[in-house]
């Protein structure tokens, strides 16, 4: 785009090159827009701050079904960016103040002019919707329509997420320890296992900045909490009418406390022949009844109800009591 560092043009400006170079689409800066402004939460945050400023506690309070941790990762990435601005005042309890900085304001018109094309246009999309839906793709075509190879099975899922949870450690060692061409590398590996075409992704990997010194690379290990490889506990498949079959994938985190529990589960289904993750979720500290697990999407395509478990591959019992009675019940469930 004009003034930048990538030869992807702007879609007024000129026409995209053929085939489009992965690695410039994902420099590019309105890629990276729309994939923060993609998510669940980012867009009605920044509407809500650009009526007036909020505190932390009143916006957790508005925002219907957020939780504390997403509120406070949202605006975390919002301030990294230079869009909103943090103040804490000194009352007792301290209390901490959201407001759009003059950067964050230049985006409320574009924004508008977006919301207001959707308003416009939200009818003859559903119609659309509407006819695709009422001829369904025949049977054998893949997720995305295209006729593929055979369906995905069982163990080329859990093949699937072992891979993809080793090119997140190897992501995160890279962070620690390389430079920038070959953090960079492993960013775009990590990359491959997620569809583009469902969804905006946001990196919610470790941040560092470019151009580091190897001396100020291992200032910045030194930062970082200590890191474990991710565990894979469980994968099961569920039937879902609107995608045929979606994989779940539950996984640790990388810390030295998340990794031994629950922290992610990814959602994968088909696509061209091959798996590829649609969704993300984080779990929720359970305040129901026993063995009850929650889950908080975070980005990709949400899906309102996995149902029951048709199949599943049991691989490490993780360590928390209600997630050791979740595991055990998707097992009972599917006979495996």
């Amino acid at each position: 785009m004009p003034g930048t560092h990538t030869r992807v043009p702007s879609v007024v400006v000129g026409p995209l090159p053929v085939p489009v170079p992965s690695a410039e689409y994902d420099a590019c800066p309105v890629t990276e827009l729309f994939r923060r402004f993609g998510d669940k939460w980012t867009l009605l945050i920044v509407v809500l701050l650009g009526q007036r400023p909020h505190r932390f506690n009143e916006l957790h309070r508005t925002v219907e079904g957020i939780s504390q941790r997403m509120l406070t990762r949202t605006v975390r990435i919002l301030e990294r960016d230079g869009l909103i601005a943090r103040t804490v005042h000194a009352t007792a309890p301290p209390s901490v103040e959201y407001d759009l900085t003059p950067l964050g304001r230049t985006l409320l018109h574009p924004l508008s002019t977006l919301a207001d094309w959707a308003v416009a246009h939200g009818a003859e999309i559903a119609s659309a919707r509407n006819r695709h839906d009422a001829h369904p793709p025949s049977p054998g075509s893949s997720m995305t329509g295209d006729v593929g190879g055979p369906p995905v099975e069982l163990d080329e899922a859990v093949e699937f997420y072992a891979a993809y949870l080793d090119a997140l450690y190897r992501y995160e060692v890279a962070v620690r320890t390389e430079p920038d061409d070959v953090l960079a590398e492993r960013r775009a590996r990590a990359h491959t296992f997620l569809d583009p075409l469902r969804g905006a992704w946001i990196d919610t990997w470790s941040p560092r900045p470019p151009g580091l010194t190897p001396e100020e690379i291992g200032q910045w290990e030194a930062r970082l909490p200590t890191m474990r490889r991710p565990a894979l506990f469980l994968v099961a498949e569920y039937a879902v009418p609107e995608w045929g079959s979606l994989f779940a994938g539950y996984t640790g985190g990388t810390g030295t406390l998340t990794y031994r529990s629950y922290m992610y589960r990814f959602l994968a289904g088909e696509v061209d022949g091959k798996p590829a993750i649609v969704s993300q979720y984080s779990i929720e500290p359970s305040y129901g009844e026993e063995g009850q697990v929650t889950w908080d999407f975070t980005q990709g395509v949400e899906v309102a109800d996995l149902g029951r478990p048709v199949a599943a591959r049991g691989l490490r019992e993780p360590f928390l009591d209600d997630e050791i009675l979740d595991y055990r019940r998707i097992l009972q469930e599917t006979g495996a």
